[in-house]
């Protein structure tokens, strides 16, 4: 998923950071601001679900 977002938006995302989590946890944030979270909706993300978020969230 981090390299599809990656390829979305060359021009906006720099870096992305995986962090090990406990519990399930999958959580997608941009700029610090959560914009998903596995432990919230008891899904996985699907990946067009995310790239409308972040898509969202850049503007």
């Amino acid at each position: 998923m981090a390299s599809e977002l990656i390829m979305a938006w060359p021009e906006n995302i720099a870096d992305v950071n995986l962090h090990a989590g406990v519990g399930g946890a999958y959580e997608v944030s941009v700029n610090g601001k959560q914009i998903w979270s596995k432990l919230a909706t008891k899904q996985y993300p699907d990946l067009s679900l995310v790239k409308d978020a972040v898509k969202a969230e850049l503007g």
